[in-house]
C-alpha cells in the first residue's frame, strides 16, 4: 500500500485521483450515510419478514445487513436470499433503491473527476509552452540572428506646382 503512495508522486493521473477524492467528501460522506440507511431500514424488514420461515438465510438483523449490502452493491452473491413473496418484492425494491444511490453521487465524482483531469491537462500544456518559450529566448541570446533589420524610412516627397 504505501508503495502506490509513492508511485502517486510521480503519476499525475494518481495525484488527480487524489485530490478527486479530497474535494468530493461532501458526496462521498452521502453515499455512505444513505447506503447505510438504507441497510439497516432493508435488512430489518427483510428479518422481520423472513424470520418465521423455516431453513431462512435471514436468522437476524446482521446476517439481513449481509444480504442487504450484496443486494444493494448489485454483487448478488446468492448465498442468502429471500422465500416469501412479499420478501422477494423488498428484495426488488433493495436492489433498485442500491442503484439509484449508488448512481446519483458516483456521477458527480466522475464529473469532478473529468473536470480535475482536464485542469491537470491543460496546467501540463501550459508549463510545456513556458518551457518551449524559455527554451527559445534561450537560443536567441546564445545564437542572435545575423540578419540585418530593414529599417522602413518614411521619406515625404513635396510636389510643387508648376
Amino acid at each position: 500500500m504505501a508503495r502506490v503512495f509513492k508511485l502517486a508522486r510521480y503519476s499525475t493521473s494518481l495525484q488527480t485521483f487524489g485530490h478527486t477524492l479530497q474535494s468530493s467528501i461532501t458526496e462521498l460522506s452521502m453515499l455512505s450515510m444513505f447506503l447505510i440507511t438504507g441497510i439497516v431500514f432493508f435488512s430489518t424488514i427483510m428479518y422481520y419478514l423472513e424470520k418465521d420461515e423455516p431453513h431462512t438465510d435471514f436468522y437476524s438483523i446482521p446476517a439481513g445487513c449481509w444480504w442487504c449490502v450484496v443486494t444493494m452493491a448489485t454483487v448478488g452473491y446468492g448465498d442468502a436470499k429471500p422465500v416469501t413473496t412479499l420478501g422477494k418484492l423488498v428484495a426488488t425494491s433493495t436492489s433498485i433503491c442500491g442503484i439509484i444511490v449508488l448512481a446519483f453521487p458516483i456521477s458527480m465524482i466522475v464529473e469532478k473527476f473529468a473536470t480535475a483531469q482536464q485542469k491537470a491537462i491543460e496546467d501540463q500544456q501550459i508549463q510545456q509552452a513556458q518551457m518551449s518559450a524559455l527554451a527559445n529566448n534561450a537560443l536567441l541570446r546564445r545564437f542572435p540572428t545575423r540578419r540585418k533589420v530593414r529599417r522602413n524610412t518614411n521619406t515625404t516627397v513635396s510636389v510643387s506646382n508648376i
